[in-house]
């Protein structure tokens, strides 16, 4: 299970640097100067990476298939917040909609498709916000069958 120990890491990463982004953006859409000035939006925000996701998502733009990416995300983050096995929880919807949308014919053992499935959707849901958000993303890693593919943007210009 370090495949899948490896892409829950790589899920709390890009989890902090969407809910970055989502707080940057909502900053630069209040006229604001400091994240920290904004109670609700700051690391000790009160808005829960949830609330921020959906009032992003109610600001912009976002197609139905998009929408229900960003909405998998969010069970999963919730699941993983909760410390709950992701592959025992009973989040089926969850699963077969990443099943549908990300096959994975040509992988054999069972860890590597999930890993691999959970790795291609964290990327696609980090372009999402990317592009919603019109704010680069920090750090893009991904990493499965030893091949990493690494992105990394300078934030200053925001």
């Amino acid at each position: 299970m370090n495949l899948l120990n490896a892409v829950k890491e790589e899920f709390y990463f890009t989890t902090y640097n969407i809910d970055q982004l989502i707080s940057k953006y909502l900053i630069k859409r209040l006229g604001v100067e400091d994240i920290e000035t904004v109670n609700a939006l700051g690391l000790k925000g009160r808005m829960t990476f949830e609330t921020r996701l959906d009032l992003l998502m109610q600001i912009k733009s976002v197609s139905a298939s998009e929408k229900k990416k960003l909405e998998i995300y969010s069970k999963f983050y919730q699941c993983l917040m909760l410390k709950k096995d992701v592959l025992t929880h009973t989040s089926e919807d969850c699963f077969r909609f990443l099943r549908e949308n990300y096959p994975q014919e040509d992988l054999t053992h069972t860890d590597k498709k999930v890993g691999k499935i959970l790795t291609d959707f964290v990327l696609d849901v980090q372009h999402i916000i990317e592009r919603i958000s019109k704010v680069p993303i920090l750090k893009i890693t991904a990493d499965h069958d030893h091949s990493r593919v690494e992105k990394v943007i300078d934030l200053s210009t925001i």
